[in-house]
């Protein structure tokens, strides 16, 4: 994986814990990856609390959750949250991706082609 984007804190944290399930998932996906978005947020948050009622589980000792989405999807659940450029750099982006919600704040991760 590529950061798009410096990852410090909270941020880095929560990519660093969920990268290892991410590349799994993406390892073992039998369709294209291009327009998937890795939406990960801490398990505590608001956010995380809606990924969790959705159905995806979260794993023992992790701060993190991780639900994969369309990326037509993801553009439209971040944008209220996230704002016009990182919309912009999500619809953009070419390839797969890792949108890391934390503190209020969104980053941009690319995961290298499959």
């Amino acid at each position: 994986m590529t950061p798009d984007e410096t990852l410090t804190g909270e941020h880095k944290d929560l990519y660093d814990e969920a990268r290892a399930g991410i590349e799994r998932l993406a390892a073992h996906s039998s369709g294209p990856m291009d327009d998937v978005v890795f939406l990960v947020a801490d398990a505590d948050s608001a956010l995380g609390k809606v990924i969790i009622g959705l159905g995806v589980p979260r794993p023992a000792r992790r701060r993190s959750v991780v639900m994969p989405l369309t990326r037509a999807d993801a553009v439209r659940a971040a944008g209220p949250l996230t704002g016009p450029s990182l919309t912009a750099k999500l619809t953009n982006h070419p390839g797969p991706v890792v949108l890391v919600m934390a503190g209020g704040t969104a980053r941009l991760v690319g995961l290298p082609p499959k």
